[in-house]
């Protein structure tokens, strides 16, 4: 724990209270310093992880069970005491027990912006009747993308993922009759390149971050949770009436 907040610890460990809800002028007073520019913007400063600032209550024995950044107000409880204790009757009922609570099971309101930059890798072609995709494709995790824009002008996008782009790619290039949604893509876009239409391939590997509490640190594309949380991210984020969709 961070033995500026040293002084946090002392006074909780000292109340005989079971919650405790101090302004963070009252806060400061204690700590004898200024909480940082985080604690004032970011619900996840206060947060209840076993890490940083937040060892200065919890090693006390309390949490923190809710947060008004606005009237600059915090509420702590000690671990042990339920956000609500009603009473049961004797022959309790599962309805009954769905009123009680637990001041463990709460935290701060999450905080998270994600960012993403393409990069364009090249045209998608039709060589001998057989998809062909730019050389230089990278054998890692990643993204990608597939815009199909026609001779008239409409267009349509396809979102993807994959722990290996470049063999991810392939299997468009080559379908096995098991994978659907390849064999889809696969007579998708021939269809289209044999009517005129251009092919654009885009990719991410490295270009996507998670900024939270004002730091911003490179998304780990190789964790396929991560993958699909910037894939549907993607999706929402270039939504576009015109553009017809490819994903299911």
């Amino acid at each position: 724990m961070p033995s500026k907040y040293q002084s946090l610890t002392n006074h909780l460990a000292s109340l005989a209270l079971e919650r405790w809800n101090p302004s963070f002028d009252e806060i400061e007073k204690i700590l004898g310093l200024s909480l940082p520019e985080s604690a004032h913007k970011y619900q996840a400063w206060w947060g209840n992880q076993r890490q940083g600032q937040s060892l200065s209550w919890l090693e006390a024995g309390w949490i923190v069970t809710s947060l008004d950044l606005e009237s600059k107000q915090v509420t702590f409880a000690r671990k042990s005491v339920p956000l609500r204790t009603p009473r049961l009757p004797k022959e309790s009922t599962t309805k009954n027990r769905q009123h009680l609570t637990y001041a463990w099971d709460t935290s701060p309101e999450l905080n998270c912006e994600l960012r993403l930059a393409w990069a364009h890798a090249g045209a998608v072609q039709l060589v001998d009747g057989r998809l062909t995709f730019p050389p230089d494709i990278p054998a890692a995790p990643g993204l990608y993308r597939m815009r199909i824009r026609n001779n008239i002008g409409s267009e349509s996008r396809y979102v993807g993922e994959t722990d290996n782009l470049r063999r991810r790619l392939t299997w468009y290039r080559n379908p096995g009759s098991t994978q659907a949604t390849n064999v889809r893509m696969n007579e998708i876009v021939i269809k289209a390149l044999e009517g005129g239409a251009e092919v654009a391939i885009s990719i991410v590997t490295e270009t996507a971050w998670f900024i939270q509490d004002a730091e911003r640190v490179r998304a780990d594309l190789s964790k396929k949770s991560v993958r699909r949380l910037f894939e549907n991210f993607v999706q929402v984020a270039e939504g576009d009436a015109a553009i017809e969709s490819l994903n299911r």
